[in-house]
């Protein structure tokens, strides 16, 4: 004799929303239209770089695993760490400028970076990779230490200093690198 199967015998399924449910998310979805303005007619957000050969005090406001074609492969893909900071300060105290001399507000600035997960060592001249660089600052390790098991959610909120450089993207664009890492 078989059992009769229940709702609780069955796999999760996505629950079955009421009509006035279905109504609400309808009215929430046409609530919203999007306008995007041309390019041109944007006014833009380009910020210009900031001062370089200056140490800054950084703070990790994301830290995330994603997922992007290999630079000399494209139809591979790598997963790479993507770590937003906010430009702090400046750690000599002095006001954070652009490259023009414009103050810019502590906070209000961010830096990108995007490290490698498994380039996480040394280079054969000795010097630690960018990852490495990095992650032991927001940790405050020893770079030569063997360091295993850190995830990404460890680092948010953490800080360090970040020295800066400008480099020139291939359309001209003038942006800022981190040229160096180091703990607080």
């Amino acid at each position: 004799m078989s059992k009769q199967k229940t709702l609780e015998d069955l796999p999760d399924v996505a629950p079955i929303n009421t009509p006035e449910q279905v109504e609400a998310q309808e009215n929430l979805d046409n609530s919203v239209t999007l306008d995007f303005s041309s390019k041109a007619d944007s006014g833009g957000t380009e910020f210009l770089p900031l001062e370089e050969d200056v140490f800054y005090e950084f703070s990790v406001e994301k830290a995330e695993v994603r997922e992007r074609p290999v630079y000399d492969n494209p139809t591979e893909m790598e997963k790479v760490i993507m770590v937003q900071f906010i430009v702090e300060g400046r750690t000599d105290g002095k006001d954070i400028k652009d490259v023009e001399g414009t103050v810019q507000g502590p906070g209000t600035r961010k830096i990108w970076e995007w490290l490698s997960t498994t380039a996480t060592g040394f280079a054969g001249s000795g010097k630690p990779s960018r990852t490495r660089m990095c992650i032991y600052s927001l940790l405050n390790k020893d770079l030569e230490e063997e360091f295993k098991g850190v995830k990404t959610g460890e680092l948010l909120e953490k800080g360090c200093k970040a020295m800066l450089e400008i480099k020139t993207k291939k359309d001209g664009t003038k942006i800022n690198k981190v040229f160096k890492y180091s703990p607080l």
